[in-house]
């Protein structure tokens, strides 16, 4: 099938660090458009490159999950920093350092990570370790298996919306279409592109600019520098409010 993972990756020539410079460099164009640029046109493109970003990262968070030494420690990391960037992120984007209105990206990550690994979890107990059991249990472990998961996916838009996260639901279910249909990247795509589309704000309909660089993975991870690419999100945010300070004075 030409819609095969393995067939896709082997044509694909970016690695998981290609994807996050990507990500990371997109996001610095949508977010200094969003805190600095006033000229509409150039805000308006900006914002439109800045729409590549989220599905990457929700994407390699999904690849993380897959290849990650500790889950503990992962979600440890996206916690931490979700924690640490909340000041930058009030102080860049809300201009205030304490603003219950809208939380950082990194929660978001936070819990759509818990969710697939609940998922996932409940999906190894109840349906794969149980693949040559009787019908009628096999039938019965499945829609328990389901109902679980459901209440998984439910659990997370909820957290997700009551702590008014960036991404929100949008976030939670960019990440379960990756994870669900990750063996079938373009359908994958679609998924999360609908998505955006019926849930998102008018700029949403660029995410589908993220596709490319998805359909180029190629399943490697390249160089590893795990801690700049962490540290890049509350630093930037930073710089940008120092720059906006210092236009305004």
């Amino acid at each position: 099938m030409i819609f095969e993972m393995s067939k896709l990756r082997q044509r694909g020539i970016l690695t998981s660090f290609s994807l996050k410079c990507i990500a990371l460099s997109c996001m610095l164009i949508d977010h200094t458009a969003y805190v600095l640029v006033r000229h509409q046109q150039i805000y308006i493109i900006m914002r439109i490159i800045g729409r590549i970003s989220f599905p990457l990262f929700c994407f390699l968070i999904v690849e993380g999950y897959f290849h990650t030494r500790s889950l503990k420690r992962y979600l440890m990391r996206l916690f931490v920093f979700a924690l640490v960037s909340e000041a930058p992120f009030d102080m860049a984007l809300y201009n205030g350092i304490f603003n219950l209105k809208k939380q950082n990206v990194f929660f978001t990550l936070f819990v759509g990570l818990a969710m697939i690994a609940l998922i996932d979890k409940t999906i190894d107990l109840f349906i794969r370790k149980n693949s040559s059991s009787a019908f009628g249990k096999k039938y019965l472990l499945t829609v328990i298996a389901l109902i679980l998961c459901i209440c998984f996916v439910a659990a997370a838009a909820k957290a997700v919306s009551l702590l008014r996260t960036d991404y929100s639901v949008i976030g939670v279910l960019t990440i379960l279409g990756y994870f669900l249909l990750r063996k079938i990247p373009p359908l994958a795509i679609l998924s999360v592109y609908a998505v955006h589309i019926k849930l998102g704000g008018p700029y949403q309909v660029y995410s589908i600019l993220s596709a490319l660089p998805i359909l180029l993975y190629n399943g490697k991870k390249g160089r590893s520098m795990r801690w700049p690419f962490y540290f890049f999100y509350p630093a930037h945010l930073l710089i940008l409010y120092a720059l906006r300070m210092m236009i305004r004075s």
